[in-house]
């Protein structure tokens, strides 16, 4: 690289420091010059170094390697493969990216092994759809797929649901032995007061009783879904005993009144001694 590039790059990469941009710096470099790692756990096949090295023929290097730097060489601890291909391409020069800062032997294992490990995923139909639209077969190509790679995806799988779909939510709960016959009680007291079976409920409903479950969570202080049902239940039972207390109280009420008149009224008895 001449002087008058390097004073470039040096400017560049202190006003992206300067900026917080990045602490890595950009450089060009011999690629003849890079050193390789000396243990590699990414290998690449044959056909697909062809093509990688078909594509930096035609498009150069887009994707660049990674280096670190140890004062006297630049040391590729990502992006092997593609240094090697732009070598095969007739390449002298290459864009790198590097850091010279000190870098432990452990350190840079894990640089190489996060660069080789850490990638996304395809998504097959989107992936599809993006292939087909490439219309030249030689463009195809140095994408790395083909058609095979296409074919062993299979034809996506679909479902048509006819009508409108029963939304459901399954609920799944523990509960201790005490607390299951707690809750038991409050569910023949429940029963006592209906007069049909119920077996299906509206969705609404579910979300009825998920609210009736946050609030006594809320109000008690509670954590445990379990332990909030059961709250549930003890308020059920005091309130349908409450219930049915009233209606005895009242009852007896009504016998009374029926005996004696209403409250205030006077007896026959009475009226005649008083007359």
């Amino acid at each position: 690289m001449d002087e008058e590039l390097r004073r470039h790059f040096e400017k560049l990469n202190a006003l992206l420091r300067q900026r917080g941009v990045t602490s890595l710096q950009l450089t060009v470099a011999d690629v003849s010059k890079l050193k390789l790692l000396d243990k590699n756990a990414r290998y690449m096949k044959k056909p697909v170094f062809d093509k990688l090295t078909r594509g930096i023929e035609q498009w150069g290097l887009q994707s660049l390697p990674f280096c670190w730097f140890d004062g006297s060489d630049f040391h590729v601890l990502s992006g092997n493969h593609r240094v090697m291909a732009a070598r095969e391409a007739g390449k002298k020069e290459i864009l790198i990216l590097f850091t010279d800062e000190k870098l432990e032997d452990g350190e840079r294992v894990a640089i190489q092994l996060a660069h080789n490990r850490i990638c996304g995923e395809d998504d097959p139909q989107l992936l599809n759809e993006l292939w087909a639209g490439i219309g030249q077969i030689p463009l195809k190509e140095l994408t790395g797929f083909d058609d095979e790679y296409f074919k062993k995806l299979g034809p996506l799988e679909m479902s048509t649901i006819k009508g409108s779909p029963l939304v459901m939510k399954k609920v799944s709960i523990v509960f201790f032995k005490e607390d299951m016959e707690r809750i038991a009680q409050a569910r023949e007291l429940i029963e006592k007061e209906r007069d049909d079976e119920l077996w299906v409920a509206r969705f609404a409903d579910f979300n009825l009783f998920l609210e009736a479950v946050l609030s006594v969570k809320e109000s008690k202080n509670i954590i445990n879904t379990a332990l909030a049902i059961r709250a549930m239940s003890e308020m059920a039972i005091e309130a349908l005993e409450k219930e049915q207390g009233d209606e005895g109280t009242q009852g007896q009420a009504h016998k009374a009144q029926d005996h004696t008149g209403q409250p205030g009224e006077k007896s026959a008895k009475q009226r005649r001694a008083a007359a």
